[in-house]
């Protein structure tokens, strides 16, 4: 299985129509109020679908603004230094608890500011096929993994058990400190790209075999399968830094993950270059059920722009709200 995860670092086919280049929506619609500067807003379209169906909407809305919009594709921890010289203006989903430390720093010194939040509550941890629970009874307790490591084994991990773990460009999730401190006998294995992620889990499933994978959440994969989360004992801060905190007292990270408000960040002069599309951004609000749908949608082959169109005509007033509410 790593060895088809390893190769398999190509982007996922549903990015590739919005991520092709940097893309131009002239704006066709007049804005009820002229705009204040007619340069493009560039977006940044990242490595998954549920950012790019999130991106795709925010943009269009900006169009009906009045605002001239470009979508343009960088990685999500690179994205940051665009962000910070205003080469990039704004992105729309950014999970503080896996953008590195980077974003904290650049964050807290003013270089990349906060715009607001999207309405996602994401998380993240440990997930597998449901099958799985009749092979290692006592699934979902984090516990049950410690006597059945070997079922998750692959030649390359032999004799420990494989975990599918983040790309490291993703942020380090420490995933092996909390492998290592909860005892288990697990090997964290790169994933390679969410693509890859998501084709070792499927033909998993295909084949029902065991395996353990670090995802996060809203994704639309579990609106396609049948998974599970690995109940681990309850994330603190203190578990992170305090190593007699929790159940080993010789390590930290002996805890599960912390939930985290998703946010929209943005260059920081966005605010006076833009500020009415700055508000709008900052009115943003999208919740997990309609992110998953939306991004299941895409996964399950309709178009990215076609996903986006319909929400936009569904949706009139809502965002025509956020734009009224911009304006005041």
């Amino acid at each position: 299985m790593f060895s088809a995860i390893h190769k398999s670092r190509r982007v996922a086919a549903y990015c590739a129509a919005a991520m092709t280049a940097p893309l131009l929506l002239s704006a066709h619609v007049a804005a009820a109020e002229p705009i204040e500067n007619t340069d493009p807003i560039r977006f940044a379209m990242n490595e998954w679908t549920s950012q790019n169906v999130l991106t795709q909407i925010a943009g269009r809305i900006l169009t009906k603004a009045g605002y001239n919009v470009e979508y343009v594709t960088a990685g999500y921890t690179t994205q940051l230094t665009a962000l910070a010289s205003g080469e990039l203006t704004a992105s729309m989903e950014i999970w503080g608890n896996n953008a590195g430390e980077g974003f904290a720093k650049m964050t807290k010194s003013g270089e990349i500011e906060v715009v607001g939040e999207n309405g996602l509550l994401g998380g993240g941890g440990w997930i597998y096929p449901e099958y799985v629970e009749k092979l290692c009874p006592g699934l979902p307790n984090w516990e049950a993994l410690k006597g059945c490591a070997s079922i998750f084994a692959t030649p390359e991990t032999l004799p420990q058990g494989q975990l599918i773990d983040y790309p490291p460009e993703w942020g380090n999730k420490y995933t092996l400190e909390r492998v290592t401190a909860l005892g288990l006998d697990f090997k964290p294995v790169s994933g390679g790209s969410e693509g890859a992620m998501l084709a070792a889990l499927r033909s998993s499933v295909a084949s029902k075999v065991p395996v353990l994978v670090y995802l996060w959440w809203p994704h639309p994969i579990f609106a396609e399968l049948k998974l599970k989360r690995v109940e681990a004992p309850a994330w603190s801060a203190e578990c992170e830094t305090d190593p007699k905190w929790g159940l080993n007292p010789d390590a930290a990270f002996d805890c599960g993950w912390e939930d985290v408000k998703v946010a929209v960040a943005a260059w920081p002069g966005m605010k006076d270059k833009w500020p009415k599309a700055y508000k709008i951004l900052k009115n943003f609000r999208i919740d997990n059920d309609e992110d998953m749908a939306l991004a299941h949608a895409v996964d399950a082959g309709q178009k990215l722009n076609a996903v986006a169109d319909t929400w936009i005509s569904s949706n009139e007033g809502r965002w025509k709200g956020w734009i009224s509410d911009a304006e005041k």
